[in-house]
């Protein structure tokens, strides 16, 4: 939950103000799917995703409605082939995409400002 949640929205809150002072900024985050499909055993890490998802989505409606330029990129993943799911692979996931694919979808999603 700390890392999840808490240790994400301490650096968002932190970076906000300087980004409305220079008049513009982009906040851009990755949450895996457990934020909206629970995992069994795995509780406190979906809660941690889907509340930061959520409180990720009021920040960028309170933006939008002080007219902040200020803009936010939530991409949710599947299966992302990272250092902690590759011992996985093979016996319980089915593949996956690699880190570098999903950070060239995000980083064009963000620039095309979805």
């Amino acid at each position: 939950v700390v890392r999840d949640y808490l240790g994400l929205m301490g650096v968002v809150k932190a970076v906000l103000p300087g980004m409305r002072h220079r008049g513009h900024g982009s906040v851009v985050t990755v949450v895996s799917m457990a934020a909206k499909v629970p995992v069994p055993l795995r509780g406190p890490e979906c809660g941690a995703k889907a509340a930061l998802m959520a409180h990720l989505e009021v920040l960028r409606q309170e933006e939008e409605a002080l007219e902040s330029p200020v803009r936010f990129t939530t991409a949710i993943t599947g299966s992302v082939l990272t250092c902690e799911s590759k011992g996985l692979v093979g016996r319980k996931l089915s593949g996956g995409v690699s880190v570098d694919r999903v950070a060239q979808l995000v980083l064009g999603a963000a620039a095309a400002g979805e």
